[in-house]
């Protein structure tokens, strides 16, 4: 994506060591290389930063300023302020600073914003009690449950169509992948540091499964405190054994493999997108990520090292390997879940033009699907539907596929600064009727945004479905979509009971749109 016109500087704060690992710094230097290539400043602020990420961060050309102690040390934030009075004094652009880190609380970033700068925070467990940001941004699949507390407008950027991946992944778009009978090559990659040395329980495993032609890449990142044991250990394990270290190109590696064993994290959205089958070894912090990786189907989850034996592990990878079918689901889905464009679409909402339209209508596309099968997921979104039990993706997939290209249906997204925040479908029931359908995100409830909908479409549907009027049922006790309804223009026709619930139908009559009307214009 080319962006027109200069970029503000871009100011990324966040730290990596044995105990947190690679993984903060990592995914904002996937943002940080886009952002330089498209020619913009950056400045990575660091505590303490390893040699070898010190050394990747300037063969990016991104500028490093050392933090000399991390927050609540007062000579972070002390730091924080210079460089961001720097940044605003070498750009007419107010800056952008992005937060990675579980210990940049509420009043740390409250100080950042009123130093003056847009501020993005990267979460991914929504611990905090409130936070203070325009844009949140949580790539996990199951981010659209958590309840963040926000500032007003806060943007949120949810789910894997925003997993932050380096350039590097860019070139492998549209792999195909070979699924042997029996996988045969696999590596084994568990972040950056490593801490509690679950490598070489991983190795200790393999080495029970005897099969002749396995073999195995063990990748240590540059923060692992063990790797002159591991060197130590693998020197005397047989020649299908192979230590990468300082991998410059992960993406190659994984093209490779037939099979990974990984931590969660980044590495798990990398895996997805490479269509690598993966067993996730979880980790405090990314239990609720893996969770949701494993429900899809995407990978599976080991579950904690510390509970389990080389021997149900080794069971474990034995059985990956002999399913065929198994890894091929996996790696399909992995295709759905991550497509690559994850910074594409953050960075074209942190450099939207504060002349655009704050609200824009779209025709939704194939794309979508994960998206909306996620939002129809949300427990709100399933009390308020006649079928409240869960949906399955690939029930919601085929559904779906139907749907979106049924010339009895139109379907839309609303998008609020290039973010989807609602959606509404209309099902031509008979020659004259158009039946809404429509939900808001979690997240952005409590905007206006369902008025707002029904009001950008209820004629468009009309004019497009060849219906004369458009009408909703609501629940009773609904009554945020009964206000949505009333304040767009409709009027209840009947008060009546549907599959043991006391129902409103809302009518509205279709207008004819105005000749040269944009579409998607508020009326």
């Amino acid at each position: 994506m080319q962006l027109e016109g200069g970029l503000p500087h871009l100011l990324l704060r966040a730290d990596a060591g044995p105990g947190q690992g690679a993984g903060h710094v990592m995914r904002c230097l996937a943002l940080a290389e886009s952002w330089h290539r498209q020619g913009g400043q950056v400045t990575l602020l660091s505590s303490r930063l390893n040699p070898a990420l010190r050394q990747r961060t300037e063969t990016l050309g991104i500028s490093l300023a050392e933090i000399p102690m991390s927050h609540p040390h007062t000579a972070d934030l002390r730091s924080s302020f210079g460089a961001l009075e720097k940044a605003s004094r070498d750009s007419a652009e107010m800056p952008w600073v992005v937060l990675d880190g579980y210990h940049f609380d509420t009043a740390y970033q409250s100080l950042l914003r009123s130093a003056g700068c847009r501020l993005m925070v990267i979460d991914d467990t929504a611990h905090l009690p409130r936070y203070d940001a325009d844009i949140i941004l949580n790539h996990g699949l199951a981010a659209q449950r958590l309840t963040y507390n926000c500032s007003p407008g806060t943007l949120f950027l949810l789910g894997p169509r925003f997993a932050l991946l380096r350039p590097e992944f860019q070139r492998w778009h549209g792999v195909i992948r070979h699924c042997p009978e029996v996988a045969s090559k696999l590596i084994v990659t568990l972040g950056g540091s490593d801490a509690e040395y679950t490598t070489l329980k991983i190795i200790e495993a393999l080495e029970q499964i005897l099969t002749p032609d396995l073999e195995i890449k063990v990748v240590v990142g540059p923060l692992n405190p063990h790797l002159a044991e591991l060197q130590q250990s693998m020197a005397s394990l047989s020649s299908r054994f192979y230590l990468e270290t300082s991998v410059p190109d992960i993406a190659r590696l994984m093209a490779w493999a037939d099979l990974a064993v990984a931590a969660g994290g980044t590495t798990s959205w990398e895996l997805a997108f490479m269509k690598v089958p993966a067993l996730i070894i979880l980790a405090d912090n990314q239990t609720a990520a893996a969770k949701g990786l494993d429900e899809f189907g995407t990978a599976r989850c080991l579950g904690r090292l510390e509970y389990l034996n080389r021997e149900e592990v080794a069971s474990a990878i034995l059985n990956l390997m002999h399913d065929k079918e198994g890894r091929q689901q996996m790696s399909k889905r992995g295709e759905v879940l991550v497509d690559g464009r994850g910074v594409e679409r953050v960075l074209k909402v942190m450099l939207r033009s504060a002349s655009e339209e704050a609200l824009r209508l779209r025709a939704a596309s194939q794309e979508d699907a994960l998206l909306l099968w996620q939002w129809a997921s949300d427990a709100v979104t399933r009390r308020n539907s006649f079928v409240s039990e869960p949906i399955s993706w690939v029930a919601y997939e085929a559904w779906y596929a139907e749907k979106i290209s049924s010339t009895d249906t139109r379907f839309w997204i609303l998008e609020c600064q290039h973010v989807p925040v609602g959606q509404i479908r209309y099902d031509r029931t008979d020659a004259h009727t158009g039946r809404i359908s429509f939900s808001i995100a979690p997240g952005y409830r409590g905007r206006n945004l369902g008025t707002q909908t029904l009001r950008l479409t209820a004629d468009l549907a009309g004019q497009e479905l060849g219906v004369s009027v458009v009408e909703g049922i609501t629940f009773l006790e609904n009554r945020a979509a009964s206000h949505a309804f009333v304040k767009a223009g409709f009027e209840v026709i009947e008060e009546k009971s549907i599959a043991g619930h006391v129902c409103f139908v809302f009518r509205r009559s279709c207008l004819p749109l105005h000749s040269g009307e944009p579409y998607g214009a508020v009326h």
